[in-house]
């Protein structure tokens, strides 16, 4: 593992922190899907130590403005996406999904 040299998919810059920190990470830029009900970020990481790989996924989605209903949305959305997160990085490998969309940031 080489910290002086960044992956393709880093961001580089201030998004790369593998020489500036004592726990320094790569980054990549974070990938932004616009959707009708909010956002997705997701940034790809690693460890420049250990060479750990991980990815943070952010979801930024209105709530309903009444308290209860809010709280309920927001727990239902993390509990749905424990279920996705568990199927999607369960130990069965699944079958890659067929798409015709351009690789990001994330690769």
């Amino acid at each position: 593992m080489n910290a002086l040299r960044c992956p393709d998919w880093c961001g580089s810059g201030h998004h790369c922190t593998a020489l500036s920190s004592p726990a320094g990470e790569h980054s990549s830029y974070p990938e932004i899907w616009r959707t009708d009900r909010g956002r997705l970020i997701a940034t790809r990481h690693r460890d420049a130590h250990t060479g750990a790989d991980w990815i943070e996924l952010r979801s930024v989605v209105a709530l309903d403005p009444a308290e209860e209903v809010a709280q309920a949305q927001a727990r239902h959305l993390i509990a749905v996406s424990y279920l996705v997160l568990d199927r999607a990085f369960s130990a069965s490998p699944q079958p890659e999904p067929k798409s015709n969309k351009q690789k990001g940031h994330l690769r």
